[in-house]
């Protein structure tokens, strides 16, 4: 076995904690705003 796939064997014996994709979600829908907000005061290539 690989170094690196303790996490995924973790998650394969345990599973996900149990908000783990309620918290994903939401997480996913801030970014928007996170994204919206780049793009309104970001100057770009002008400077």
């Amino acid at each position: 076995m690989p170094q690196g796939d303790y996490i995924e064997l973790h998650r394969k014996r345990n599973g996900y904690r149990p908000d783990h994709f309620e918290r994903k979600r939401k997480k996913e829908a801030r970014e928007v705003h996170k994204r919206s907000k780049v793009a309104q005061t970001a100057l770009g290539i002008k400077g």
